[in-house]
């Protein structure tokens, strides 16, 4: 009869599945951003109006977006131990998806906002 598996051998694929689930976190807000970013852009331009700080600065960074994969690369090649690392890059990676996603959301929804206080 087999033996169960020990830990050291069940950790082999979460070791190599967390820090791809990580940076895929990161790939795929920064292609959402690519992909929703523009439209917002153009109903941004038919406004005539000034746009908050925080607009500008998502409109002149979600290209660049897909870098936020480099902190997740360096936090995995940091952190000592297989199990450690693995966790702390998927903790990154999705932690860094989380900012830019609540970014997204508050930079394009805020002209709106002052739009709308603005007619009401």
């Amino acid at each position: 009869m087999a033996s169960p598996p020990r830990d050291n051998e069940t950790l082999g694929a979460g070791v190599i599945v967390m820090p791809i689930v990580g940076v895929a976190l990161v790939l795929a807000v920064a292609a959402t951003a690519a992909v929703v970013v523009p439209q917002f852009q153009s109903m941004f331009a038919g406004f005539g109006a000034d746009l908050p700080g925080s607009t500008r600065l998502l409109l002149a960074t979600y290209r660049g977006w897909v870098l936020g994969v480099v902190p997740v690369a360096v936090v995995w090649l940091c952190v000592p131990g297989r199990r450690s690392r693995a966790v702390a890059a998927l903790l990154a990676g999705a932690a860094i998806a989380a900012a830019l996603m609540l970014f997204v959301i508050w930079a394009c929804y805020s002209p709106i906002i002052g739009l709308a206080a603005l007619a009401g």
